[in-house]
């Protein structure tokens, strides 16, 4: 993925957006695919890489790329694989399991706090862990078969305007959302869900420590989009406060230092996000009674 960035800085969220390996050029005007594709095709010869015929597809402004349904609209799942997890029997064994999670894996960017809903089935991994498919697993399973009847639909990050990412951190795992006001100001559009699971040693931190974990994961993890962009963060508590008002970090702290210097990242509650924080930045599209949020989908939503 750096590789990628690297070569393509210039064109990407212009031309073309990068996922690892997978590219796709785009135009704002029909006039100009042909010199994008051309600029795109030079690019390609003059770091030698080579493209696979076979996974190539031209000219399709809407229909399914890369396993989702790509459109104006923006991003949205394959109806055939939320029918295809929606009818999937209880898993009898840890390879049904294991299938059954890679499911879910693969579609976790629409799906909002993840790992918090699948904890009891990744029990059923643990080793000498017999697979019983409990009520409690069956009640979990049926909450993600329930928010997959209505998936949200994920749009690319506009220029020009902020992010914002909210975020979640439990005892044992976090989550976040990350999105855009439209064009109006009135509603907040999700971008991308991510969802993460606390190794043994970093659920012993302190909350705001996980916190800080979470946040620098996250912010590495998105790092493509949240260099571009300054970005809103509403937590719990502030992280970045206690990161870089801590005298002569060291060890971990000096770490996450490090690593978020890099992003354009800024704190705010989230009353301020919808009263004052965008005001400079919406001031022609004011937040008025119609505002929509993002549906987060956290535990701690009222903090």
């Amino acid at each position: 993925m750096r590789a990628m960035t690297t070569m393509f800085h210039d064109m990407m969220h212009k031309e073309i957006e990068v996922y690892v390996d997978d590219v796709i050029i785009k135009s704002k005007k029909q006039s100009n695919h042909v010199q994008d594709l051309r600029r795109f095709f030079e690019r390609l010869r003059r770091y030698n890489l080579k493209l696979n015929p076979e996974k190539c597809v031209f000219g399709v402004p809407s229909g399914k790329l890369l396993g989702f349904i790509v459109s104006r609209r923006g991003i949205e799942l394959d109806p055939s694989k939320i029918k295809a997890i929606q009818e999937l029997p209880p898993p009898k064994n840890k390879t049904e399991v294991l299938s059954l999670l890679g499911r879910l894996n693969y579609i976790s960017r629409f799906i909002a706090q993840l790992t918090t809903t699948c904890e009891p089935i990744f029990k059923l991994l643990k080793k000498n862990a017999t697979v019983e498919w409990t009520e409690e697993c069956r009640e979990a399973f049926e909450r993600i078969k329930n928010y997959l009847s209505n998936p949200p639909v994920l749009v690319p990050p506009e220029p020009g305007r902020p992010l914002i990412l909210y975020m979640s951190v439990l005892d044992n795992s976090f989550g976040c959302v990350l999105g855009q006001h439209d064009g109006t100001g009135k509603k907040e559009q999700a971008i991308y869900y991510l969802s993460k699971k606390f190794t043994v040693y970093e659920s012993k931190y302190t909350l705001l420590e996980r916190t800080c974990c979470a946040l620098t994961w996250v912010a590495q993890k998105l790092k493509h989009y949240l260099s571009s962009y300054t970005t809103y963060l509403i937590s719990r508590m502030d992280p970045l406060k206690y990161i870089f008002q801590k005298p002569m970090p060291t060890g971990r702290l000096a770490k996450w230092q490090i690593l978020l210097t890099e992003f354009d990242i800024i704190y705010v509650t989230r009353t301020a996000m919808k009263a004052q924080a965008l005001a400079d930045h919406l001031a022609e599209n004011p937040i008025d009674d119609e505002y929509e949020p993002l549906k987060t989908y956290f535990p701690d939503e009222e903090v």
